[in-house]
């Protein structure tokens, strides 16, 4: 059983060490004697190369910690973009859409816990975007590897396809943008009547 203590033995070694090796190898070794500790089996070498599944999911899982920091900011900017449509409309006054009012709104009403409401839409969001996210990522790195170790590829093999995609993005972007415009419009003008 996971206690305690492996977050702080992995922080009180990241402050005392200097350099990320030494981090990475007390944080690792840390793990392994938690594991032991436990009861569990663990190898007498760590592989530290995963599958692109192993990858993907390790992306899923460290977006739940992501949503940890993300959701309070995203509660806050939702919030704030509301209060600007509002405030367009004419239902709030000038003035009361600031960052520091929502902040103390949320405090005021619900307290520090009001800050993760929302939290288990952001992670249903959050956990697949992410597996989807890495998963895609390393099956591209697997692919543009070509049979050698995806650690000698390079960052500019994912590259190769930016100029066509440039290309495309202006106008379609320019399109986008465009036609959200007229449909706000539209949408503004059905609600206002």
């Amino acid at each position: 059983m996971w206690s305690l203590s492996l977050p702080l033995s992995c922080s009180s070694a990241i402050t005392l060490q200097n350099n990320l090796q030494g981090k990475l190898e007390i944080c690792m070794a840390t793990i392994v004697l938690q594991f032991k500790a436990s009861g569990s089996h663990v190898p007498d070498t760590i592989c530290l190369s995963c599958s692109d599944l192993q990858n993907a999911a390790a992306g899923s899982f460290a977006s739940a910690f992501a949503t940890l920091v993300l959701c309070p900011t995203e509660l806050v900017k939702c919030r704030l973009q509301t209060m600007h449509e509002m405030q367009l409309s004419g239902k709030i006054v000038q003035g009361h859409n600031t960052v520091w009012s929502v902040i103390k709104a949320v405090l005021q009403k619900d307290g520090p816990l009001g800050f993760y409401r929302g939290l288990s839409s952001t992670l249903l969001r959050e956990i697949p975007g992410y597996f989807l996210f890495f998963g895609g990522y390393e099956l591209s790195r697997t692919f543009f590897a070509f049979g050698r170790p995806k650690e000698e590829l390079g960052v500019f093999a994912l590259y190769s396809g930016l100029k066509p995609t440039m290309i495309r993005a202006f106008p379609a972007n320019g399109a986008l943008f465009l036609a959200y415009e007229y449909s706000r419009k539209l949408m503004m003008n059905q609600f206002d009547t």
